[in-house]
């Protein structure tokens, strides 16, 4: 497992156009400290329990608010 987070952790610092889905998200989810290394080149396709655990909230807050918790998590993490 230590070695996925660390493959994660170098793909962010990268600075390549990546695409994150399925473990990479919750890897990041789970170390609060990669959603810092977030920025434009990377891509994220969270489905809507991924997005919860991404962003701290219950799958039914992120049902009831997916484009204003998309818009803002994209705001924070787009740098």
């Amino acid at each position: 497992r230590q070695s996925a987070i660390n493959l994660v952790e170098q793909v962010l610092n990268s600075n390549k156009k990546i695409v994150i889905d399925a473990d990479g998200l919750n890897i990041i989810s789970e170390h609060i400290y990669l959603k810092d290394k977030l920025n434009n080149n990377v891509i994220i396709t969270p489905h809507i329990g991924e997005m919860a655990r991404l962003v701290m909230k219950s799958i039914y807050e992120v049902k009831n608010n997916i484009i204003s918790i998309a818009e803002e998590f994209a705001k924070k993490y787009n740098k």
